[in-house]
């Protein structure tokens, strides 16, 4: 793949990635508490992925591959790339036991999860491009959408209000960076497929996945107030939205995004592990181990 090609494209898989289960979990400690959590959060991670991309870029060149120092690194870009995939799945099919298929076996869940998670893993390259693209313009239409129709529903009071902080602000911070840290395999997917960290398209997507998600809070906060801090608050900010006889629920809209963020992020962090592992296995190797898995990386 070009590396000049697919900028917009790797925004917009950048952008969804930020979100992926970040959009899921309750962060309220305190109405001023937690925006200066997400606040400080956002930028150290914006800090932490610029510093990394710039830091990955080097240490993927080929001439830098088979080191040791490359082994080390690429053994912990892999870590954090599970913890990522792990976590964002935990995530999606706790809310789909609890909220949206309360009834439906969890082996099943499991199974139609995998289903596209492997068809975006095992896919080429401008394929997971090319879907991010389209996914991120209908999750950002459906984001304004809701946003809008939920402005009624909002109360402004609460920005006057003192904070009921019900934990600290490093407890804060540690959760809010959980969940967008593994956006370092962001940098180390981009040097592996483009052989670039593309570290300003990788920062512009940060940047807009941070903004989406910083939206969803601040509706999930004004609409919900104090009883913001349970399970899903998004959802529940938006299951309150009608306007007139047309949309009398938007809880669909919310469905396409849950699915989707944690789809992207999922994959792409076992998309990273993948292609971490055919960097490091010898080429006389790579044969016999991906018969089936080896694609081209376009």
């Amino acid at each position: 793949m070009n590396r000049t090609t697919y900028n917009i494209h790797s925004i917009a898989l950048t952008a969804l990635f930020m979100m992926g289960n970040a959009i899921l979990a309750p962060y309220i400690y305190g109405f001023k508490s937690t925006l200066l959590s997400f606040l400080v959060s956002s930028v150290l991670a914006l800090l932490i992925i610029a510093a990394v991309s710039k830091f990955l870029n080097f240490v993927f060149l080929p001439t830098k591959k088979h080191k040791i120092f490359f082994y080390v690194i690429a053994f912990l870009v892999g870590l954090l790339a599970i913890f990522g995939a792990l976590d964002t799945l935990y995530s999606y099919i706790r809310f789909l036991t609890n909220i949206q298929m309360p009834q439906t076996s969890l082996i099943l869940i499991c199974i139609a999860l995998a289903i596209p998670v492997a068809a975006l893993v095992f896919c080429s390259n401008s394929a997971l491009y090319k879907f991010c693209l389209l996914s991120a313009i209908i999750s950002s239409l459906a984001i304004v959408l809701i946003f809008i129709g939920g402005i009624k529903y909002f109360d402004f009071t609460l920005f006057k209000a003192n904070p009921v902080i019900n934990q600290s602000l490093t407890s804060g911070i540690s959760e809010f960076l959980k969940s967008f840290l593994p956006a370092i395999c962001i940098a180390a997917f981009m040097t592996l497929t483009k052989e670039s960290a593309c570290t300003k398209q990788t920062i512009i997507g940060v940047s807009l996945g941070l903004f989406a998600t910083a939206v969803c809070l601040l509706q999930s906060m004004l609409t919900l107030g104090v009883s913001a801090n349970q399970d899903f608050p998004y959802l529940k900010a938006v299951s309150v939205i009608s306007s007139g006889s047309l949309f009398t629920r938007l809880d669909g809209f919310c469905f396409w995004l849950f699915f989707v963020c944690a789809l992207v992020k999922s994959s792409v962090c076992i998309k990273t592990v993948w292609l971490i592992t055919k960097t490091v296995i010898p080429q006389k190797n790579r044969k016999n181990f991906s018969a089936f898995f080896d694609y081209k990386c376009q």
